[in-house]
């Protein structure tokens, strides 16, 4: 059974209160084609000296950061100097990175995350299709009750 298929059947056992379990993270809206590349993107989670393409194009627009530091780092110092996040998303922007990528805390179940993307320019963003709207309303009611 395909990822597409099981989550439906997730989703319907749910709704019906046959107790299937419904884990948010599971729930996706949309599926989107991003015109840029993974190693083109700020990576919040990684030092900058990991991400060769970022730190050649920081450097080529006159930022001098410790390739130690890491991408959250880095963009915590431009919106210091840039006055707030749309000065340092708009820097980067300029620069030629499209977006930045981070992992999200991650659910109590101790996964170390899941990956989130930030893309500056929604003109880089295509929606292919939309996607289980009500399996995740239904694990957003579920996800309200518990403490």
């Amino acid at each position: 059974m395909d990822a597409e298929a099981l989550a439906k059947e997730r989703a319907a056992e749910y709704l019906k209160g046959g107790g299937g379990t419904v884990e948010p993270s599971s729930a996706k809206l949309y599926r989107v084609r991003v015109d840029a590349r993974l190693s083109d993107l700020l990576n919040q989670d990684a030092p900058l000296s990991e991400q060769p393409a970022v730190l050649d194009r920081l450097r080529a627009a006159g930022f001098d950061f410790d390739p130690q530091m890491s991408g959250y780092e880095a963009y915590g110092e431009l919106m210091r100097q840039r006055r707030g996040m749309q000065g340092a998303s708009a820097a980067l922007k300029k620069t030629g990175i499209p977006g930045m990528t981070y992992k999200d805390s991650g659910p109590k179940t101790g996964n170390t995350g899941t990956p989130n993307y930030v893309i500056f320019d929604p003109k880089r963003i295509t929606i292919l299709d939309k996607l289980l709207a009500m399996f995740t309303a239904g694990a957003a009611a579920k996800s309200a009750q518990e403490p």
